[in-house]
């Protein structure tokens, strides 16, 4: 898991690195076509909705790689 950052100045999101060597969209759900730059620790800038999603006991990171598989094909 890394964090990766969208535009200079905004908030850093939780990512999932894949095997092709690129990294998932943000896993609050926020839409991008690129990140500025991605990096493996926080700057006390992550975002507020991507922490509560992967401290929640719901979450699973298997199916999230799964729906995210999914639904880029």
């Amino acid at each position: 898991m890394r964090y990766a950052q969208i535009k200079s100045g905004l908030k850093l999101h939780l990512v999932y690195e894949l095997p092709t060597g690129g990294v998932t969209q943000p896993i609050c759900g926020k839409g991008t076509n690129g990140y500025r730059m991605t990096i493996n620790v926080p700057l006390a800038n992550a975002c507020k909705n991507c922490l509560r999603i992967i401290n929640s006991k719901s979450f699973d990171a298997n199916k999230f790689l799964q729906s995210y598989f999914n639904h880029k094909r």
